[in-house]
């Protein structure tokens, strides 16, 4: 199973290795499925083709991608050669920016640190301003991780608390006679000991829980596509 991960871990890397993505300074010649694109600000002869995109941002990090087509990768797996596919995205905009973009592509916004938003498309218009709220990748990360460890601790606090009530000393039958007086002093003292125990992972993994939750759900990217 480990080993099926490292595997999924290592066609993202590769496929991310081969996208260009990240490089969003490296000259690019537009080709077939890239995006149409043109400098608003001057830089390019003759009028914009596209959607007229203006990009603002809480984070300077963030970078509008296009989906410029996939990459089928084959590694070596537990049960021999396995397949995938990685997503090729390419840098068209780095925030604060206006560009024109192509009506027709899947873009999304990333960055170093931010959490990928969804895929989304700018549709047939004339112009169209997109405001980011870039979501903390390390906000997620700590999220899944609270989220674990409190589901962990919560289960945790259960079994005790069960097995402090199976630990319970009997209050009738023959083993509630004084001759076993000693021995179920000392079972109560564990079964208390148990639950003490359990309450307290119980609650402290169900606070961790709903931490984790929380940053998870508030650590992704929106975009938000206003007419100007």
């Amino acid at each position: 199973m480990w080993n099926r991960l490292v595997s999924s871990a290592a066609l993202a890397a590769f496929a991310l290795s081969l996208s260009p993505a990240a490089r969003a300074d490296e000259p690019r010649s537009p080709g077939a499925g890239e995006a149409a694109r043109t400098d608003l600000d001057g830089d390019s002869d003759g009028p914009p083709s596209g959607v007229r995109t203006t990009v603002h941002s809480n984070d300077p990090r963030a970078l509008v991608q296009q989906k410029t087509g996939n990459v089928e990768l084959t590694l070596m797996g537990d049960d021999g050669l396995e397949q995938g596919t990685g997503e090729i995205w390419t840098t068209v905009c780095s925030a604060p920016c206006r560009r024109a973009l192509d009506p027709r592509g899947t873009f999304r916004v990333a960055g170093d640190g931010i959490t990928p938003s969804d895929d989304f498309q700018l549709a047939e218009r004339d112009a169209v301003d997109l405001d980011v709220h870039a979501g903390s990748q390390a906000r997620r990360s700590g999220g899944w991780i609270a989220t674990a460890g409190g589901a962990a601790l919560a289960v945790g606090g259960a079994a005790m608390l069960l097995g402090s009530s199976l630990m319970a000393p009997p209050t009738t039958g023959p083993f509630a006679q004084p001759f076993f007086a000693a021995q179920n002093v000392q079972q109560a003292r564990t079964a208390a000991t148990l639950q003490t125990a359990g309450l307290v992972g119980l609650v402290l993994g169900g606070a961790s829980l709903l931490l984790g939750i929380a940053l998870v759900g508030t650590s992704g990217t929106t975009v938000t596509a206003v007419s100007p």
